[in-house]
């Protein structure tokens, strides 16, 4: 295997990843690799995960958006949905 066909790999490997994440997000399920620490503090406006069970929790004053659902938006504008 060369070390093209290893980075692409990879790549696949981590599109695969997050696409589940958006798919569970989407079905109202934790992603994969977050917390299963019992929520605390603010939540995500969008799909409802507390700040200590995302990666990072943009917080404004009347609504908040974790990383997951940020990473959907940006597929979602970037394919033009």
């Amino acid at each position: 295997m060369s070390a093209n066909d290893d980075a692409e790999r990879k790549k696949i490997e981590r599109e695969l990843r997050e696409s589940a994440d958006h798919l569970r997000v989407f079905r109202g399920r934790r992603p994969l690799g977050v917390s299963d620490a019992p929520p605390e503090g603010p939540t995500c406006s969008f799909c409802g995960l507390a700040k200590n069970q995302v990666k990072a929790l943009v917080e404004a004053p009347n609504a908040n958006i974790c990383n997951g659902c940020i990473d959907l938006c940006q597929d979602i504008v970037s394919k033009g949905l």
